[in-house]
């Protein structure tokens, strides 16, 4: 459960990074996964040159080295001919390795595990894991360097750009992994939480108990309430399928309009600034409903955290390949702590509203898209008068 829980935990972390600092969390996360002391990425770059781009611990790597000469030969081989994952058992010795010998000696290696990263038969590098332990290591443990690189790659080819790879099969794996499990026992929990939360608030209004009482059964309420909010989080996190989406092509700026129009009668006390003009039409493929149910989330939360004007824009980004919406709003800053956690649909402020986008992360990911927050402590002056202001931005595919 363990290697489940720091497996999961890598994947998630890696998909929020960019491709430098990915790396470096898929070198920690996977040696803790299958058990390795020590752990390093090398991708190719120009020329066919490999270089050493991530290791751990970073204080026993040359990072942005070149890897030269029999061992660049040999690291090739393993990508290009043998393709699956190698295990090297005694390497000083291995006839495979002589050029490992000092480097072995040195660092007490008893065995290391060579895993291609492929993508579609491509190899995009190679992750390489040490073993000092004196045990001899199991099929489990090369198996489980197989699937970490595996993931890995994909990682890899989806920060590259690769159109297929953005249909995220990171998260699709990971969601069957764990969303049953989850599902069952968010759907045990809420039924549980609904007959608490009955209790609690007939206790709250029993005029029989005293003030103290009813202000204890009220307070019992609001945890209960938070926790029915969290679990339904998962529920609707769990059960999203991205295959279920229904694409019609739509006119970008008009489904916006008519969002906000909704919007707007929704919560009459908050100012939903309009959109800029554009100067085109902007066609899009999507799914209406879930792409507004996923705005209307982001909506919702910024009237939660206070907002008093929420600003609504479109643009279209370079070469016209990505449909930028964002949605900014001066309400409430996100704490930095909270913001890492926003998309996680276990998150939820200790305080105040919930704040948790898992099932927006979902459907803007079904879509080919992906979605980033960021909470300012630069203020924005309206009218003389300054705010804080939190942005999300949703990058759509054309």
């Amino acid at each position: 459960m363990k290697k489940l829980i720091a497996f999961a935990e890598m994947v998630d972390e890696m998909l929020k990074k960019l491709l430098p600092d990915a790396l470096h969390i898929a070198v920690e996360k996977g040696a803790k996964v299958v058990g390795s002391s020590r752990c390093c990425i090398v991708l190719p770059v120009k020329n066919n040159r490999l270089v050493l781009h991530a290791g751990y611990p970073k204080e026993g790597h040359s990072v942005g080295q070149e890897v030269v000469g029999k061992h660049a030969d040999f690291l090739k081989n393993v990508m290009h001919k043998d393709r699956c994952v190698v295990h090297v058992h005694d390497p000083a010795r291995d006839p495979r390795t002589p050029h490992l010998k000092e480097h072995v000696a040195y660092r007490s290696i008893t065995s290391i595990v060579f895993a291609p990263l492929l993508k579609e038969e491509k190899p995009l590098g190679i992750m390489v894991f040490d073993f000092t332990s004196t045990l001899e290591i199991s099929a489990e443990t090369t198996r489980t360097a197989g699937i970490v690189s595996d993931f890995v790659a994909g990682a890899i080819a989806h920060a590259h750009g690769n159109a297929q790879e953005k249909d995220d099969a990171v998260q699709k794996k990971l969601v069957s992994i764990l969303g049953q499990r989850y599902s069952q026992i968010a759907h045990v929990t809420r039924n549980a939480l609904t007959s608490s939360g009955g209790h609690a608030q007939h206790l709250k209004d029993d005029d029989s108990l005293s003030g103290t009482g009813r202000k204890r059964a009220s307070m019992i309420f609001e945890d209960i309430m938070k926790l029915e909010r969290v679990t339904q989080n998962v529920l609707d996190y769990t059960q999203f399928n991205p295959k279920h989406l229904a694409f019609k092509k739509y006119d970008a700026e008009e489904f916006l309009q008519n969002l906000l129009e909704k919007e707007r009668s929704l919560y009459q006390g908050v100012h939903l600034h309009p959109l800029h003009k554009s100067n085109h039409d902007i066609m899009i493929h999507l799914d209406k409903e879930m792409m507004e149910a996923g705005l209307s989330d982001i909506i919702r939360n910024a009237t939660a955290a206070g907002a008093k004007n929420i600003w609504v824009k479109m643009k279209v980004k370079p070469r016209k390949k990505w449909l930028l919406i964002s949605i900014a709003h001066d309400g409430k800053e996100i704490e930095k702590e909270d913001l890492i956690e926003i998309f996680n649909p276990f998150f939820s402020l200790k305080k105040g509203a919930i704040l948790g986008l898992a099932k927006t992360e979902a459907i803007v990911r079904g879509h080919d898209g992906m979605i980033t927050a960021e909470s300012k402590t630069k203020k924005r002056c309206v009218k003389n008068e300054c705010r804080e202001r939190t942005i999300f931005k949703i990058y759509l595919p054309l």
